[in-house]
């Protein structure tokens, strides 16, 4: 940029109340070079320069300026918050429901790492929920006016932005390394405080302390932009009050006072007693949660390992054989391995619970039947490492959810006559509508995160063992139930999300007036899916027949709960050849011009 042209800036641009920067620089520069570096960082819509420094000659090392933001469009999904706060309450309730199951349980006679492995997940499905809640959120609500500028950069200097630093701090804080986790580590608190409340155990009250504003806004100081502690107070407050197990954000608004830990530690008190929860900081209707009132049910499943060559394990396996002593170790892990995901590797031994697993050897190799091909396997051990939301939550949140969006599309299009449908495609509220539900290239990233709706498609990686086999010097064993889990995940978050878009096509056109072709969705019946499942590879479990009759059922099923405005009591003929034609039906009784027939919703 010619210094000019930049002076010319200076000179014609237009006072605004944008969002401001604050650049030092570590020497000093003339007006034009600042106002240029500033220019490019702010992509050409900063104003209101104000120039610092102690320089002479006009030369300076600060520049303060506002930088015009474009307003993001008004969302035209606000009305769909009441059916988020209720899904978002209920899966509250059941997420800490299943925590307090959990940390009641615990002992710290446990082996040490197990106990830290255990407090560790149960924040993680917290943590989790919250993450994903606060994401099905953003896709309802307008967003917050927030700074996206690029860091400013000078050839010959080096330039410190405010915005950017703080912008850096924010994510340090939030996903950076273990040092500067101090947001997981006060959850983490929380949990472990949790625990000891439902099992009658004391607390102390001054492991909060550390974790009370002043200590927090010590820590994250920035010394060279001071005027950053009121943005830091409100981003502790912001991010605690949404990280607080057990309490609303309304009833959180004294945590950055003085005595904030013992304030909270009392409120968990009333909420944690031992042997018993209270939901009334949910605003909840629920009565109080008694322990000894649960009945677990008891855990029972089944799984077949069977053994493959593998020139990685010749040594110990001789044509896809093992010895007994190996294969009852191989049995013993995968009954009894727990908690299991991308964090830590603690395991279970058959010594702790050796009376939970009965296994039986098949398929001898030798005469002497010292190596075997596979092992049946019946366990009495959870086959998943922690508790997960109850599932009816999600599917009720799904159904309401599409009901809720197409009885606003019906309304919008019944505002129109059926000879007006090209002025309607021009309507900014149908186009955003959609937008939200059409079927893009990857339905993962679609902007309705519908892959989020069931908190097992993101749970999974901690709750389950999901590898297809075991490898490693002793062996190259397959699992049905890891190879079936590894599949069913796919069949959850991309064939029903896939599903569920061009249901919802379907949907719209019928509301517009216009003929469906039952032939788009022959695809996705029972039979069309199990043929596109045969070409996955499953190696190395050999039974691939067994997998494809269990995963068709699985999908089937999963597809009864996950059918826009159907309830599953109407949706038996999905195992039937063919089921297409008869949704089609369905869908024509239910979607009319400018109207939605809730009746087949259960």
């Amino acid at each position: 940029m010619h210094p000019f042209a930049a002076l010319l800036i200076l000179l014609v641009a237009e006072s605004t109340s944008c969002l401001s920067d604050r650049v030092i620089a570590d020497i000093c520069l003339p007006r034009h070079e600042l106002v240029e570096a500033v220019y490019k960082s702010c992509f050409e819509k900063a104003s209101d320069f104000t120039f610092g420094g102690s320089c002479s000659g006009g030369f300076h090392s600060e520049i303060t300026y506002s930088c015009k933001e474009k307003l993001p469009p008004k969302s035209y999904f606000e009305f769909l918050l009441p059916v988020l706060d209720e899904y978002r309450h209920d899966l509250r309730v059941s997420v800490l429901k299943n925590m307090v199951l959990d940390l009641s349980t615990l002992v710290n006679t446990e082996k040490p790492e197990f106990f830290m492995d255990k407090h560790f997940y149960i924040f993680k499905v917290f943590d989790d929920v919250e993450m994903h809640l606060s994401g099905i959120q953003s896709t309802m609500t307008t967003p917050k006016d927030e700074w996206n500028c690029a860091a400013p950069t000078h050839p010959n200097a080096t330039l410190l932005s405010r915005q950017f630093e703080f912008s850096q701090l924010k994510y340090r804080i939030q996903w950076g390394n273990e040092s500067l986790k101090f947001m997981e580590n006060r959850t983490l608190l929380l949990v472990n405080t949790i625990g000891r409340l439902v099992r009658g155990e004391p607390v102390e009250e001054s492991g909060f302390n550390e974790f009370e504003l002043r200590e927090f806004v010590r820590r994250y100081n920035v010394p060279r932009f001071p005027e950053l502690k009121q943005d830091l107070e409100e981003f502790y407050m912001d991010l605690t009050s949404k990280t607080t197990p057990g309490i609303l954000p309304k009833y959180l608004d004294y945590l950055g006072e003085v005595d904030a830990g013992r304030r909270l530690l009392s409120q968990y008190k009333q909420i944690f007693q031992k042997g018993q929860i209270s939901f009334e900081y949910l605003d909840s209707k629920e009565n109080d949660f008694h322990l000894s009132a649960f009945r677990e049910p008891a855990p029972f499943w089944t799984d077949r390992l069977v053994v493959s060559r593998s020139p990685l394990t010749a040594h110990f396996s001789q044509d896809g054989c093992l010895p007994v002593d190996l294969l009852l170790s191989y049995s013993n892990r995968r009954c009894q391995k727990s908690p299991v995901g991308r964090y830590f590797k603690t395991e279970n031994t058959s010594d702790l619970f050796p009376e939970k697993i009965n296994v039986t050897l098949s398929k001898p190799c030798d005469s002497k039947k010292t190596l075997f091909k596979e092992v049946n396997i019946e366990c009495r051990f959870p086959q998943q490492s922690m508790r997960l939301p109850d599932s009816t939550i999600h599917i009720r949140f799904y159904q309401r959810y599409f009901v809720a969006v197409l009885e606003r599309y019906a309304a919008i299009v019944g505002e129109y006559s059926k000879t007006g449908i090209e002025e309607l495609r021009n309507d900014s509220r149908i186009q955003a509508i959609e937008e939200r539900l059409k079927l893009p290239d990857f339905a993962l990233m679609s902007n309705d995160h519908l892959e989020s709706f069931d908190p097992l498609n993101y749970l999974s990686v901690y709750s389950t063992f999901s590898d297809y086999f075991y490898e490693g010097e002793e062996a190259f064993i397959g699992s049905r139930e890891s190879v079936q889990n590894t599949i069913k995940g796919t069949i959850r978050r991309t064939m029903v999300s896939y599903r569920a878009k061009a249901l919802a096509r379907w949907a719209m056109q019928l509301i517009r007036g216009e003929p469906i072709s039952a032939d788009e969705l022959k695809y996705y019946d029972g039979e069309s899916v199990r043929m596109l499942l045969s070409r996955l590879h499953m190696a190395p479990y050999d039974d691939k027949q067994e997998i494809l009759n269990l995963l068709r059922d699985f999908y089937v099923d999963y597809a009864k709960d996950h059918t826009i405005a159907i309830g599953r009591s109407h949706l038996d003929f999905l195992s039937e050849p063919e089921s297409h034609l008869k949704l089609a039906h369905l869908f024509r009784k239910i979607f009319t011009f400018g109207h939605v027939d809730t009746s087949y919703v259960s």
